[in-house]
């Protein structure tokens, strides 16, 4: 979405062989010198040429980054290179470049963020005057992805379907709504750590049926307790606790910071060494006991959310 709304704004016709040429990685990866051929190509009107890369389906090796960087530094600047990429590390070689570049824009992409489709949702339910209950409201919200451009469609599709309906109940709209929802172990452990035991259990519920299996929850579970130990303990030691995130390996993901860092300041070595023993026998009564799984990792949840609050 962000590189369409790029193409728009700078007003560039894609259709215009003459002005703008297209590369993809595989034929970087082929033909490395494509680049540093396009970017020194003059137009036939003495137009900036421009050059769209296309790395999203690619695996950006050091190779790769260095041969963008060594073309952008050798080449004049009468050109307009737009970048469309994946994952990229912050640590890169290539962002780094990037960030110093006087001549550069770098445009993070975002999941979409769940106060924002509350908004959404609410804004929509408002304005054809519908009300549901509080619990509906939290299940539906799970329906929609972590994808802008996927919610794009359904909210489309779901007032097109308000807008022709007359009566409008609960069980239609969960039956009409795409379940976009991902299979993310993490966000349970998160809402749990954070102390927010109706989300996390609300969640669970919902892609239990589809997640991993549960060892693989109770495994994510420790390591998250673990991460959490390591920060505290250094932050006793006098580090800063954005200092000793920046210490940790591997590398905390930016967009995951916030939460770990309130997470910090609710958790107390104390909580988090009788949490981890708690870890243990549930990873031994889901083996073993004759309860099933599921009210096993249900209790866990509502035990430990609620010690994240507990002053």
């Amino acid at each position: 979405m962000l590189f369409r709304d790029t193409i728009k704004s700078l007003k560039i016709d894609e259709n215009n062989p003459f002005l703008v040429s297209k590369i993809d990685g595989n034929e970087l990866k082929e033909n490395p010198t494509v680049l540093s051929d396009n970017l020194a190509t003059i137009t036939m009107f003495g137009e900036k040429k421009v050059i769209l890369l296309n790395l999203l389906y690619t695996s950006i090796t050091q190779t790769i980054e260095k041969l963008i960087s060594d073309n952008i530094t050798q080449k004049d600047n009468d050109f307009v290179l737009i970048i469309k990429a994946g994952s990229l590390a912050s640590k890169s070689n290539l962002i780094k470049f990037l960030q110093t570049s006087s001549n550069c824009i770098l445009v993070p992409c975002y999941d979409e963020e769940l106060d924002k489709i509350k908004t959404k949702i609410d804004e929509l339910f408002n304005k054809y005057n519908l009300v549901f209950s509080n619990d509906f409201i939290s299940n539906f919200y799970n329906k929609f992805s972590e994808n802008s451009l996927v919610n794009q469609n359904e909210f489309e599709k779901l007032e097109n379907f308000i807008f022709e309906n007359k009566d409008i109940s609960e069980t239609l709209l969960l039956s009409f709504i795409s379940n976009n929802e991902n299979i993310n172990n993490k966000k349970i452990i998160d809402l749990c750590l954070s102390g927010k035991p109706k989300e996390a259990l609300l969640y669970f519920n919902n892609i239990y049926d589809n997640s991993v299996s549960n060892i693989g929850i109770v495994r994510q579970f420790g390591n998250q307790l673990k991460l959490i130990e390591k920060l505290i303990l250094l932050n006793k030691k006098g580090l800063s606790l954005r200092d000793a995130m920046n210490k940790i390996k591997p590398p905390i993901f930016f967009k995951n910071i916030p939460t770990v860092t309130a997470q910090c300041k609710i958790w107390s070595l104390k909580k988090v060494a009788a949490t981890q023993k708690n870890l243990i026998k549930l990873e031994i009564n889901c083996k073993t006991s004759t309860y099933p799984e599921k009210t096993l990792i249900s209790q866990f949840i509502l035990s430990t959310s609620l010690l994240a609050i507990k002053k």
